[in-house]
This record gives structure tokens, C-alpha cells and sequence, in this order.
């Protein structure tokens, strides 16, 4: 339907916004919505008629009335409306015998349900994994043609504390969720193949049947020449990242030996809508909800960059395609390093992510013996975003930028400060702690689209900042 109303009605208590709220007001999942729409006419909006995909909104008087009319449309049944009078009785009765097939069959299906499979871990055997639910019964398995140490390669310790959003993290290569409001999960895993050509990464319902799975390559060249298919999945998750109330599926894709990662969006249906290249390796992706939508951390190193650490950002809602800057080697490192020509793309697309910041290395870095500067981990909120570099590694200092991009300080945290004090008693630290903090700050710059711009500094440490 055409989108409806004005500005104020928009506020009204009647309104449903999205998906979501439709379907709760309806006690049905978002795809039995969407069905119906489809089917039976529920009479729903989009702000923009012409793309399916736009925001959805419904008065709940309406959709009262729609459930009245289809719970008694023998009952309004007009003569007029039929070509045949005698008609109206049987086609009354045919209604009412189809709605009690209807719902047998859903009461059937509900029953079945509540005993069906619902896997929420997984573990190793051999070349399998294993899933189970929450009673240690085997569902299903799945065989992964790598003679390797599974265990090592799937389980990584520490395993990862249980979120209490439902998300099941038990690896960061296999995650459990519930996407389709039956009340059992789906699982995402990506299955470690041997052979490069056949890694992949599948979603499967919760009886282990495939949904879809997803292979990689690199669709960027670079001047040395094409590189080897060689690329594993970082890590992986479910979200909702353009606020359409469905989860997308998330992956990052990373090189074993080389530098190329990617970032890629699916829709439930395997429908690719995000897929951001970067010439370097990104080690982390991370999804904040804030009032401006969902965004999309993206953490790591630049090679192009000199191995400088790199953050960038992506608005949820965007079909970012691309590759990330930069595409020639900066004017600050030419000449410096000729080995950097080789990772400089030879056919780019530029993307259009939000935000790229810089985390450049300066001498009094270098002093330090720190060859590659990474970012670790972000925290997000709609005030400001704390960078964890480790312009001292294993010991970060949490880059404070608000939303803007403009920096609000640099907190060392107390490993740091020992750390870096413990230098400066050796001899390998030349600069107070503040100006050391000052100088890092002259080499944290953005892209804009150009060039590398120096990033506002307003200076100053937060030594009382709550995240460490």
C-alpha cells in the first residue's frame, strides 16, 4: 500500500512501527506477517511505495478490522458481489472447512514443534561437529574435511562468556540464534575445509538442513598480481543492522598468510547487501545500535598503510560496496618503504564507509619497538567511541573520538602507564607520558574521500575513564 498520514499521526498511539511491532501486536513471527500482506491483503504501508524493502507501518484499527473480515467474511458475503447468488453458502462453507484445516494443521505443526531438535552448542569429534541441545542429546552432525586439531581451530580459549541476548558464542566460527520466531535456533557455522577452494559457510535450520552456504574470493587484484584463494572466516554472527526487524547474517573473511579481508552482509535469504574490501586484515567487527541506527565497527591493520592501525565504520542501512582506502601509497610513507607497492589495487572500487580512521606510528612509537599498530576493540555509544590501540603492545591506550570524528582525549590506563614508565627508567622512552599521548594524537586522521585529514584534537588524558 501507498504510505498514509501526516506528520502527527505519526505519533499516534494506533501507529505500529516496523515489522516488529506488527507482528507482536499480531502474535505471529514477521514472516507470517509478510506473508500475509502478500496473500490476504493486511493492510500495511511503506514510507516509499516502490521499494519493497522500505520502512513498514500499520494503524492497529485497521489490522483489527482485517482480522474481523477474515474471521467472518461468510457472514459479510454480498449477493451482489457474485455472479451466482446460490453460491455465497457453499462459498461459506468451503471458508469455514479451509480455516479449520488451517488451524489443525498449525496446531499439529505447534505440537511437533515443541519436541523438535533445538541445537544450542556444538562440540568436536574427530572431523565433526557435533550439535546438541541444552540436554547433551546429539541433533546432527557436520564433517569437516581438515586433519588438523578441530578442537584448536573451532574452540579457542577462553570460550566467551553466554550474551543474554539469546546469541549462543561458543566459537567464533559457529553461533546459534533463533531468526525465525519458532523458538528453536538456526546455526551459522563455517566449515574449515583443507582445501581452500571448498571453506565455506552455512546456514542451516535447527533439524541441520541447509538453508544456503557462501564461498570467498578476493575480487580485487593488486600490483604484484592475483592472490591465491587462501581466506578462512574470522569470525561470524547474527544481527539486525538496518533496522528492518530481520537479522542479517555477518561475516569476516580473512587471508591465512597475506593481507586481504572482507566484510560481508546477507539477508536470511542469502542476499548479499553489504561486501566492504580492505587491503589489510581486519582482526574484529562489532554491531552498536544507536538512536542514528546500527553501526558497524571494523578494526585491524592497513598494509598499505605501513601497518598502521586502522578503524573503520559503516552505517547499517548503506549497501556499502567496495574497497577501503587507501588506493596509492600515502605521501607520508612514499619513498620510505618500497615493499608497500605491491599491496597498492590495481582495479579499486572505493567504498562509502562512514568513517576511516588513521592510527598512525610516529618516531617516538617506533622508539618503542612497535612494528605493527593494531586496533583491538571498540566501545560505542551515541556520545563517543573508545579506540583500544596498542601503541604499546600488549598494553592499549583507549583513543576517546565523539561522533564526529574529533578526538576527546587518550586514556593509557594504569598497564600502560607502568609499562611505559618502566621504559623511560631504561632509557627507551624519551617523552613524558603527556607528550608522548600528544604526539600519538598529531597521527590520528581520517579519509575523506581524498586525502588523510588530522583529526581536531582537544587534548588532555581521561585517566578516570570508566572503560580499561
Amino acid at each position: 500500500m501507498e504510505a498514509k498520514g501526516t506528520g502527527a499521526e505519526a505519533s499516534s498511539p494506533e501507529l505500529l512501527d516496523g515489522w516488529k511491532e506488527i507482528s507482536r501486536y499480531l502474535g505471529r513471527n514477521a514472516r507470517t506477517c509478510q506473508r500475509w500482506e502478500g496473500e490476504f491483503g493486511l493492510p500495511v504501508y511503506r514510507i516509499d511505495p516502490e521499494s519493497p524493502r522500505a520502512k513498514v507501518y500499520a494503524y492497529r484499527g485497521e489490522l483489527d478490522q482485517w482480522r474481523k473480515s477474515r474471521l467472518k467474511n461468510s457472514d459479510d458475503a454480498s449477493p451482489k458481489t457474485t455472479a451466482a447468488p446460490r453460491r455465497g453458502p457453499r462459498l461459506a462453507a468451503f471458508a469455514a472447512v479451509l480455516l479449520v484445516i488451517l488451524a489443525a494443521a498449525y496446531l499439529i505443526r505447534a505440537l511437533a514443534g515443541r519436541g523438535a531438535a533445538n541445537p544450542t552448542h556444538f562440540s568436536v569429534s574427530g572431523s565433526e561437529l557435533v550439535f546438541l541441545d541444552d540436554k547433551e542429546n546429539v541433533l546432527w552432525k557436520k564433517n569437516v574435511d581438515n586433519p588438523g586439531d578441530l578442537k584448536a581451530l573451532y574452540l579457542p580459549a577462553p570460550q566467551s562468556p553466554q550474551p543474554a541476548d539469546g546469541t549462543k558464542i561458543v566459537s567464533r566460527l559457529v553461533r546459534f540464534k533463533d531468526v525465525d520466531g519458532d523458538g528453536k535456533n538456526e546455526v551459522l557455522a563455517f566449515l574449515y575445509d583443507e582445501g581452500s577452494a571448498d571453506r565455506r559457510f552455512a546456514l542451516y535450520d535447527h533439524d541441520g538442513k541447509q538453508i544456503w552456504e557462501k564461498k570467498f574470493d578476493f575480487p580485487y587484484a593488486h600490483r604484484e598480481g592475483p592472490i591465491v584463494n587462501d581466506y578462512v572466516v574470522k569470525s561470524l554472527d547474527f544481527h539486525d543492522i538496518n533496522g528492518d526487524g530481520e537479522q542479517e547474517v555477518l561475516v569476516l573473511w580473512n587471508h591465512i598468510k597475506r593481507f586481504p579481508s572482507a566484510f560481508i552482509a546477507y539477508t536470511l535469504k542469502g542476499e548479499e547487501i553489504i561486501n566492504y574490501g580492505h587491503t589489510g586484515n581486519f582482526q574484529f567487527f562489532k554491531c552498536v545500535d544507536m538512536k542514528a541506527g546500527t553501526r558497524i565497527f571494523l578494526g585491524g591493520t592497513n598494509n598499505l598503510l605501513g601497518y598502521d592501525g586502522v578503524l573503520a565504520v559503516l552505517d547499517g542501512k548503506k549497501r556499502v560496496r567496495g574497497l577501503g582506502p587507501p588506493y596509492e601509497i600515502p605521501e607520508d610513507l612514499q619513498g620510505e618503504c618500497a615493499a608497500l607497492d605491491k599491496y597498492v589495487p590495481s582495479n579499486p572500487l572505493p567504498a562509502d564507509q562512514e568513517h576511516y580512521f588513521r592510527f598512525r606510528r610516529n618516531r617516538f612509537v617506533e622508539a618503542l619497538g612497535t612494528r605493527i599498530l593494531n586496533v583491538g576493540q571498540v566501545f560505542a555509544d551515541d556520545k563517543e567511541m573508545e579506540i583500544s590501540v596498542q601503541y604499546l603492545s600488549p598494553s592499549p591506550v583507549l583513543v576517546s573520538l565523539d561522533p564526529s570524528g574529533r578526538i576527546r582525549g587518550l586514556n593509557p590506563g594504569t598497564a600502560f602507564r607502568r609499562a611505559y614508565e618502566l621504559l623511560r627508567t631504561e632509557g627507551k622512552a624519551s617523552l613524558p607520558l603527556p607528550d608522548f599521548l600528544r604526539e600519538c594524537a598529531k597521527g590520528i586522521t581520517s579519509w575523506d574521500g581524498r586525502t588523510w585529514i588530522p583529526a581536531e584534537y582537544a587534548g588532555g588524558l581521561n585517566p578516570d575513564s570508566a572503560r580499561r
